[in-house]
Formats: C-alpha cells, structure tokens, sequence
C-alpha cells in the first residue's frame, strides 16, 4: 500500500537514458514489498490445498504483491506523468488483498463460531470494504486506506487470531499476531514523518518494515496451511 505526500526529504530523480524515474530508493524498497508478497503467493501454492482459508491467504500476497507494486510504478516513479487518480488502483487491490486475510480468518475460525458470526462477519468485511472504497474514491485520501487495513489487521484478523489460539493452541495463528506490532512498525515512520537522508525516507523504512510484515504473515500462513483438511466454500 502506497503514499505519495509532499515532504521536506524528495529523492532527487535519476535518468536512465532518457527515462526520468522520480523517488528512485522509494520505488525499489516498494517494489522490493511486493517481491517478497509474489514469493509468499508462489510458496502457498506449492500444494493443491483448495481449503477457503489457504485460498484466500494466497489471495491476500499476491492482490498485496499487485498493488504494491502499482503503488512503487504509479505512486512514486512515474506519477508526474499521470494525474493523481491513478493512485486509485492501487490502493483499491491493496484493500481488497486486506479484506482477503480478513476473510481468511473468517474461515479459519467457522468451525469455533456460531453460523451467526460467520455471517455477520463475512458481511461485515463486504460492507467494511465497500465504504471504504467509497471514501477513497471520494476523497483520494489514503488516510481511509490506511485506515482499512487498521481495522482489517489489528481488530478483525487480530481479534479472531486470538480466538482461534485459546480455543485450538494453532502455531500459525500465533506468529499471524505477532505480525500485527510488525505491521504497526512500518506505519510509525509514516505519522511521525522519520527520515534518516534524502536517499531513505520514512517511505523507505515504512516498506522494510513492510516486508518483514510479509515474512511474518507467509510464516503464519505455511503453519496454518501445514493443519489445512479441504473443506467445502
């Protein structure tokens, strides 16, 4: 998921030829974000598992991987060629790959939950999403991005993952909550606008924290995968 602001730190641009790439060290650490989501994606996929919660655990890497990597193309390389609403999506893949772990979560916990819940809170996430792209898309704001994913990581999956663990004492579940501070790490830089050099911004100390974010997520997702039966949608 990508910012684009006006700061006190811009990376000057490189020529390469005569191609002008704006915020060079900011692209690349994104792109780099979206490298290590691809992997994850690519290794979840290593078995034939077709059990909701691992499908949309691959969902949720690689709609990230997509949209981080916009976000580094769009959002900071080439977006003085563009007009700002081509950071729209995305932002709005970025989102969807969100509401695709919260979802993942939903399933994982169906069997400990009354059908009730699994309703309201498969709903829930539509209608979650379904505002949200509608602030976004009216505002061009990525503040309800951020928002978004707040909500997706810290109070749907992280409450549901604390559900699963006391109930089942699931490995997988554990190291997923331990990637939420991990997460929360690569916002800080962000609100408190932390950068070390104009060759590595807070947008550059946000996407390494992002990244091990992923690393984190994709450990979590193998150890629930590792307990997976296929189960019907």
């Amino acid at each position: 998921m990508e910012e684009v602001t006006k700061t006190l730190l811009i990376q000057p641009d490189i020529f390469i030829g005569g191609l002008r790439i704006a915020e060079p060290v900011t692209t690349l650490t994104g792109l780099l974000v979206a490298l290590f989501s691809f992997f994850a994606w690519w290794r979840l996929g290593q078995t034939a598992s077709q059990n909701p919660i691992n499908v949309h655990l691959r969902w949720f890497f690689l709609l990230m991987a997509i949209g981080t990597a916009i976000g580094g193309i769009v959002g900071h390389a080439f977006l003085y060629m563009l007009p700002y609403y081509w950071k729209l999506p995305g932002w709005t893949i970025s989102m969807l790959s969100i509401t695709a772990i919260e979802r993942a979560a939903i399933f994982q916990a169906k069997p400990l939950l009354r059908p009730f819940w699994t309703r309201f809170f498969l709903w829930g996430t539509l209608i979650e999403f379904v505002v949200f792209l509608l602030l976004v898309g009216f505002t061009q704001n990525f503040k309800w991005v951020e928002l978004q994913a707040g909500i997706g990581l810290l109070v749907v999956m992280g409450m549901l993952q604390t559900y699963i663990y006391q109930k089942t004492r699931c490995q997988g579940s554990l190291i997923l909550l331990a990637s939420i501070p991990v997460a929360v790490l690569a916002v800080l830089p962000h609100v408190f606008k932390f950068s070390p050099s104009v060759w590595f911004t807070h947008f550059d100390i946000g996407h390494l924290f992002m990244c091990a974010a992923v690393w984190v997520l994709w450990r979590g997702a193998e150890g629930i995968k590792g307990s997976l039966e296929p189960v019907k949608m």
